[in-house]
């Protein structure tokens, strides 16, 4: 890792140590605090690189201490302080440079580990990953994908479900779903993967499928392909809700 002088406040960090191109790249976040406190780097050459915060003052984000009694409340989302004052609450706007947004420019990142998907001379086609339950699914040129726990690398499954490169995998918003596109064969699969069953399979564009993404809700997912065509499905038909 190296932190770069971009000659102003902030100052890029570089992670580097990869050695064929970067596929997918994804933060993750303390589940208590929801500060950034990991990320996750996907090479096409079939490795996981995860990566570590630490802040200036030696405390990593994963293990940030509640506010001590008396401390204001903070919005973060909205950079927004919340006080009170004879029983009433107030919000107040706070500065971004000095609010807790600004903690990323005040640390470094490590490299954890590096993790290796052991698929011989297939390479990693396609990846996401779900921040809630801290997973990431990958998706390799020779039809296989797999669904790894992290931040320990436990592989949940690792199935063939195509001969030909897996050019799409995501997880639904619930990430109980997860949906494979391949592009060759204009095929698309929905599969839940703690029941390990089929909720969609299907063959409806006549040319590749290039694109893939679900709704807020989970109930509709629309597909792209070079056939100049979108496709939108409803979950619930399906489901017979």
């Amino acid at each position: 890792m190296k932190k770069l002088n971009s000659g102003g406040k902030k100052k890029p960090f570089l992670l580097l140590g990869h050695r064929d191109s970067v596929v997918g790249s994804f933060f993750g976040v303390n589940s208590k605090t929801g500060r950034v406190c990991k990320a996750y780097t996907i090479t096409r050459d079939c490795y996981l690189f995860s990566w570590g915060f630490t802040s200036d003052d030696g405390g990593e984000a994963e293990g940030s201490e509640p506010p001590s009694p008396g401390t204001p409340e903070r919005d973060v989302e909205r950079n927004l302080e919340v006080i009170e004052k004879d029983g009433v609450k107030k919000r107040k706007k706070i500065d971004v440079e000095d609010g807790d947004e600004g903690y990323l420019s005040k640390g470094k990142w490590e490299l954890l580990r590096k993790d290796g998907f052991m698929q011989g001379w297939a390479k990693v086609t396609a990846c996401d990953y779900h921040r809630g339950l801290d997973m990431v699914v990958v998706g390799f040129s020779n039809g296989v994908f797999g669904l790894y726990q992290m931040p320990d690398f436990v592989c949940i499954h690792l199935l063939s479900i195509s001969r030909e490169k897996i050019t799409t995998a995501v997880f639904n918003e619930l990430g109980n779903w997860l949906t494979f596109g391949c592009a060759k064969l204009g095929q698309l699969l929905v599969w839940e993967w703690r029941s390990e069953s089929y909720i969609l399979k299907q063959q409806g564009h006549y040319f590749d499928v290039n694109c893939v993404a679900y709704s807020a809700d989970s109930q509709l997912l629309a597909t792209g392909a070079d056939d100049n065509k979108v496709k939108v499905i409803e979950f619930h038909l399906w489901l017979g809700c």
